[in-house]
């Protein structure tokens, strides 16, 4: 069973069974105190840890692989794009803006997995939101000005996949 399914129906984890992946989910698994720091149940081991004592969310660990790899192939080819176009000898400006909001995306996406509440995690997860949506703006307009031929349409259709995941992963989280 997975340790979601384990924690839901009160079954005791094993420390032996459990992988990276297992410890990132119970990290949002925590309840977090008032002043938003994570309860005594935070030093506690992973055997310790049942249904009874955590508020279980819906944020699951696969989900956000699947944005640390999106935006990561995305920010992959803003780079070799920006190196292409830097090659044109034409005003950068606006590729340095793309590679910046770009590169941002899943670096915050990244820093949300390794959040420290449920609040930061959110917060991040809308930053990268933010900086996907400056993303698809700097592409249309360097679509539209046509200084370089280049296939924008793929990169404008990656950008609005990882918009909408980053959507579904925020309506999750604040469920």
């Amino acid at each position: 069973s997975t340790v979601a399914e384990s924690l839901q129906s009160g079954t005791r984890l094993q420390n032996s069974r459990l992988t990276e992946q297992d410890w990132v989910l119970i990290r949002f698994l925590i309840p977090v105190n008032g002043d938003g720091r994570s309860s005594a149940l935070a030093s506690k081991t992973p055997r310790s840890f049942t249904a009874a004592h955590l508020e279980v969310r819906k944020v699951y660990v696969w989900e956000l692989e699947v944005n640390v790899e999106k935006s990561l192939d995305f920010a992959t080819k803003i780079v070799l794009f920006y190196e292409e176009f830097s090659k044109t000898r034409k005003d950068t400006t606006i590729a340095k803006q793309l590679l910046r909001s770009a590169t941002s995306v899943g670096a915050n996406i990244n820093e949300a997995v390794y959040g420290n509440s449920k609040a930061d995690f959110i917060s991040k997860l809308h930053i990268s939101l933010k900086e996907t949506g400056e993303s698809i703006y700097w592409l249309k307009l360097l679509k539209r000005t046509s200084l370089i031929d280049y296939n924008f349409d793929s990169l404008l259709s990656l950008a609005e996949e990882i918009k909408r995941m980053l959507i579904a992963s925020l309506n999750t989280a604040k469920e």
